[in-house]
């Protein structure tokens, strides 16, 4: 047996570029996103971030940074890495308990609706974002009553 010993990402930041950029070109075409690289400022991020998760952490904020991004390239708020605090959806107050507080139910219709919206309405991609499978957001689609004009079942 040979014993070969690798140091962690966040000590080889040229890999964690080349990795970004492997995965970048991987999900842009995968989803067909025309995205053309990342800007100097979330390059400068990539670089920077410990990247505690290694590399299925570089690939997971990779593919949700294409899925979300606006623009053809990557800036460093579309990079959500793991530690941030997502924004939460803003929920009105006639969702919220006597108490004030947010129902955990109206977060999770509010944050699927969210990720439907910025996938186009396409389940599938909703539920790479999510973390979830088809199967479950299927379910919570049908258990919250979320319906779209483009989709057959809802006409």
């Amino acid at each position: 047996m040979i014993h070969i010993e690798l140091p962690p990402l966040r000590e080889r930041g040229g890999d964690i570029e080349l990795l970004a950029n492997f995965f970048l070109e991987k999900f842009r075409r995968s989803i067909n996103r025309n995205i053309k690289g990342f800007s100097p400022s979330a390059l400068k991020v990539i670089r920077e971030y410990p990247w505690p998760g290694n590399i299925r952490e570089v690939r997971n904020v990779i593919e949700r940074a294409v899925l979300m991004a606006q623009g053809e390239v990557l800036e460093d708020e579309d990079l959500l890495l793991d530690g941030e605090l997502a924004e939460i959806p803003s929920i009105p107050k006639s969702n919220q308990s006597l108490d004030g507080m947010i129902k955990l139910s109206d977060m999770e219709k509010n944050t699927i609706t969210e990720a439907l919206e910025k996938t186009h309405w396409i389940q599938q991609d909703a539920a790479k974002l999510l973390g979830v499978s088809k199967r479950v957001i299927h379910y919570k689609i049908k258990k919250y009553g979320i319906t779209h004009p483009r989709w057959i079942k809802n006409r």
